[in-house]
């Protein structure tokens, strides 16, 4: 293809109304390397964006993408990350259908402790959804995009034409959804991770609509139906971690990411640790009572004495 200052590009990966994505090579490193080539509309709107890329390079977490290298090409500028072989989530949903129980809480938990590191560095994603979570082929969750592709206007220009949305609706917190602004901070984020865990448990967002003005309304007044309730095999447990993060509030939501991490690990530690569910799980104990009480009585009959005859009447 063509090069990229030191940057060989080889394939492109991927296109959207924001910038087109590359698999490249790193000159000075021989690695490969994922490119994102961003377009923005002005000078200062290209200056913005390059200030926030180097304040994630700043960010060194396994379950995050990292950033390596910014710069200009044309005009236009382009961000240098780690490539990761995999796919996104909601591809592998939509290919595989909704994950286990104890796989999407896995999943959450991991991206939770990648968000709680991101908010100890100030930095805020703002766009969570399965497209920004990249699946290595080992199953580990990658969180990928920080804030590069949620800027107010462009997000009102990217989920409307004529009314219609773009993408897959329902992922926006209450607060986005309105254009509050200074409400959005790392409660938001949290929204965000409930509504990802959503998807995984469920194959479909939290909230659905067909017009921007309905998916603002759903999403600030209609609660989502429980996931338990779209999938019966889904914890309920997790169902209530699930929509605690959904909950239209910031306030009412878990107080940070590190919280939501540690109630999915309490879920995971219960019954469905090892994939029983939980009615399987108190059967198990009932059976295992039940046998020792056997066991007990048994060994009573054999170790009890043995009354003697009575002596029998002598015979004429």
């Amino acid at each position: 293809m063509s090069a990229l200052d030191r940057y060989e590009l080889l394939d492109l990966l991927g296109q959207g109304g924001m910038g087109s994505v590359y698999r490249a090579l790193d000159g000075a490193t021989h690695e490969s390397v994922a490119i994102k080539l961003l377009h923005s509309s002005s000078p200062k709107a290209r200056e913005r964006m390059l200030r926030e890329i180097r304040a994630l390079a700043a960010l060194n977490h396994p379950g995050i993408v990292r950033v390596r290298d910014a710069g200009t090409h044309q005009g236009s500028p382009f961000v240098v990350l780690d490539f990761v072989e995999g796919e996104t989530l909601s591809a592998q949903i939509a290919r595989e259908g909704p994950l286990p129980s104890y796989g999407a809480a896995e999943l959450t938990r991991e991206l939770a402790e990648a968000l709680d590191h991101a908010h100890r560095q100030g930095v805020i994603h703002r766009d969570l959804k399965p497209d920004n979570v990249l699946v290595d082929p080992t199953g580990k969750p990658r969180l990928t995009d920080f804030g590069l592709s949620t800027q107010t206007s462009d997000e009102q220009e990217r989920l409307t034409v004529s009314g219609a949305l773009l993408g897959t609706p329902g992922f926006l917190s209450p607060e986005q959804a309105q254009g509050q602004r200074e409400r959005i901070g790392p409660a938001t984020d949290l929204y965000g991770l409930g509504a990802v865990l959503y998807f995984a448990l469920t194959g479909q967002p939290p909230i659905q609509g067909t017009t921007l003005p309905q998916v603002i309304a759903a999403t600030c007044s209609e609660r989502p139906r429980p996931p338990h309730e779209l999938n019966p095999d889904v914890d309920r447990r997790l169902s209530k971690v699930c929509l605690r993060c959904l909950a239209k509030e910031p306030a009412q939501r878990y107080p940070d990411a590190q919280t939501v991490a540690e109630a999915l690990e309490e879920v995971l530690d219960g019954p469905t640790r090892q994939g029983f569910p939980l009615w399987a799980a108190v059967a198990l104990s009932l059976l295992g009572v039940l046998a020792v009480g056997t066991g007990w009585a048994l060994g009573r009959l054999k170790s009890a004495p043995v009354a003697a005859a009575p002596p029998r009447a002598p015979t004429r």
